[in-house]
């Protein structure tokens, strides 16, 4: 029994990584300048990069915006949490925060209107437009023989003859790794002119 590990250990360790990992990243991301060293009290007392990544975690998981604290005043972030700590009061820190995601959700929202819409059909037939241009790029067939060998006819999948088409000409060096290509498969098919 010496040897065994209380339940929820392993998975534990796991996590902590995780978030030392997440957390680290996020403090370069936001411009911080901390050493590795500073991650070693993650768990110990907590530290609220890790609680700010950890707030990010569901409201990402649900597809919402991200909670950013870039453009905060350092000193209003600073009376929020002495307010919570020293005095016990989180009104300053509950009004801070409401304001900043506020204003997250703002910002969030223009970076996706400058991402555009997904197409609906990209999404739909995502796993056959990667099997068709998979057998197109890499083994060189033709479209009609990559759509027949994969069962898909017009009435199966309307309008992916087309989106086939579109994304076999947009194909290039910087996204084709979304097809499950290589660099060099696909260099040397945009070389050879992009048969299809």
């Amino acid at each position: 029994m010496r040897d065994r590990q209380p339940a929820g250990t392993y998975a534990r360790k796991v996590l902590e990584q995780w978030l030392i990992d997440l957390s680290w990243s996020s403090s370069r991301l936001e411009g911080n300048r901390y050493t590795l060293l500073d991650t070693k009290h993650l768990f110990e007392d907590g530290n609220k990069r890790t609680s700010r990544l950890a707030a990010n975690v569901p409201l990402m998981i649900y597809n919402c915006a991200p909670l950013s604290l870039l453009d905060v005043e350092q000193s209003d972030y600073a009376s929020a949490m002495m307010g919570v700590y020293e005095l016990g009061d989180p009104s300053m820190a509950i009004d801070l925060f409401e304001w900043t995601y506020r204003r997250s959700i703002m910002k969030y929202r223009v970076v996706l209107e400058s991402m555009g819409v997904p197409s609906p059909l990209r999404l739909r037939y995502r796993q056959m437009l990667t099997d068709a241009i998979g057998l197109i790029v890499r083994e060189r067939k033709t479209m009609s023989t990559a759509m027949k060998e994969l069962g898909v006819t017009e009435n199966i999948a309307p309008g992916f003859e087309a989106l086939l088409d579109d994304q076999l000409a947009k194909l290039e060096m910087f996204n084709y790794a979304r097809y499950n290509l290589t660099r060099n498969v696909t260099e040397a098919w945009i070389e050879a002119g992009r048969p299809r």
